[in-house]
């Protein structure tokens, strides 16, 4: 079934709420973002994220609130545990006031980037937070088409695809780039297999940042 650009965006009307047991992140959330080499007050004071207890559905992860116009419409907790046989639990889909699969992680940050039509697209949150503004997630390789439709309506001209270098994953960035393409985004995938990571998120600080400058000036 089609989907028109004006019904992707649909807002729910009920109530929205963080997680239960949600607060500010502990020196355990820290330890789990330093120990992958990010910097935890940085991340903290840009992309907003909380933590939460041992208790509840989302226990011991970070929550990653997802913005929208400046107003939070959904969040996505990471396990810090490594435990969990589910690394990233989205809201709950009756709770959300956008369905998270239809928009993109990141995208208020394009205002802060020089060209806004501009972004790159990563799988996951974690390559959004090393890559910074100018990069989207959409949230694993399972793409939709609304969250195309998304990035069409919102303007985006020229798309860098780079999701993780394994088989699968690359399978996908081709199809998403078909489809982006037929929106009129002009699209390319980036190859990150001889950076010798797993996934954007595992960039160094200092690769991440020469990635960013080159491809979105």
């Amino acid at each position: 079934e089609s989907i028109s650009i004006n019904e992707q965006e649909e807002i729910v009307k009920h109530p929205f709420s963080l997680p239960d047991y949600c607060s500010e992140m502990t020196s355990r959330h820290r330890q789990y973002l330093e120990k992958r080499k990010f910097d935890s007050w940085k991340l903290e004071k840009e992309w907003g994220l909380l933590g939460t207890s041992h208790h509840g559905d989302y226990k011991l992860r970070i929550i990653a609130p997802i913005f929208l116009d400046d107003k939070i419409v959904s969040y996505q907790g990471r396990d810090i545990t490594n435990k969990s046989p589910m690394k990233y639990k989205a809201c709950k889909i009756d709770t959300e006031i956008i369905h998270h699969k239809h928009i993109v992680y990141g995208f208020d940050k394009l205002q802060e980037i020089r060209h806004k039509d501009r972004c790159i697209i990563v799988e996951g949150i974690t390559g959004v937070w090393r890559l910074g503004a100018g990069t989207v997630a959409t949230f694993g390789i399972g793409f939709t088409q609304q969250q195309a439709l998304f990035l069409a309506k919102r303007q985006i001209k020229t798309a860098f695809i780079m999701y993780d270098p394994e088989e699968k994953a690359q399978e996908q960035a081709e199809l998403f780039s078909n489809l982006l393409s037929g929106f009129g985004i002009k699209v390319k995938i980036i190859d990150i297999s001889k950076e010798g990571v797993k996934d954007p998120g595992e960039l160094s600080d200092e690769k991440a940042k020469l990635i960013s400058k080159e491809l979105l000036g």
